[in-house]
């Protein structure tokens, strides 16, 4: 027994020491933050940053700055009202990636400004299970967001991503 409860104390121990943080950086070492929040960790010769730092973006389509970087809170959902107490949102990101709550789940994506058109590429969700109509509101957001084509952000800051004519979704900050 005094074995085992040696064995365990160790482990405790070494884990301990292997998972605290440390605040101290390696002199040479990069340390940049992505737009969802990873840590990337690059070491150069010279200390100086490389990868996502030093990429040039390219220029912003007119109309976008106020797409990207916010928070979108959809309002309305192929022209109906949202499922009492959900709240489905979006963020555009300045590197192509979309992400939001689509009702009950997460989900993540791309998404690519071309001309005056947008198009969403929804790549996976998180596999929560909610009520039906949650769940049926969640597969609509899904499937519309598939078929966006373009966005229009109107003077009192609606955003409103359309499929063709037919405006599918429309949100706020």
């Amino acid at each position: 027994m005094k074995l085992f409860l040696k064995s365990v104390l160790l482990l405790v121990l070494a884990m301990s020491f292997g998972c605290s943080s440390n605040p101290e950086r390696v002199e040479d070492e990069a340390v940049s933050e992505t737009t969802s929040g990873e840590v990337n960790e690059e070491s150069t010769p010279d200390g100086e940053l490389e990868g996502e730092a030093g990429v040039e973006e390219a220029p912003a389509e007119e109309g976008s700055p106020d797409l990207v970087g916010a928070e979108w809170s959809v309002e309305s959902l192929a022209g109906s009202g949202l499922v009492e107490e959900t709240q489905p949102t979006l963020m555009f990101t300045a590197d192509g990636e979309v992400s939001g709550q689509a009702s009950c789940n997460r989900f993540f994506g791309s998404y690519q400004l071309v001309d005056d058109g947008l198009t969403i590429t929804t790549a996976g969700t998180t596999r929560m299970a909610c009520p039906v109509l949650v769940m049926e509101q969640e597969q609509l957001m899904l499937k519309v967001l598939n078929e966006v084509d373009g966005f229009e952000i109107d003077a009192e800051g609606v955003l409103r991503l359309h499929t063709g004519a037919r405006e599918v979704i429309s949100a706020g900050q």
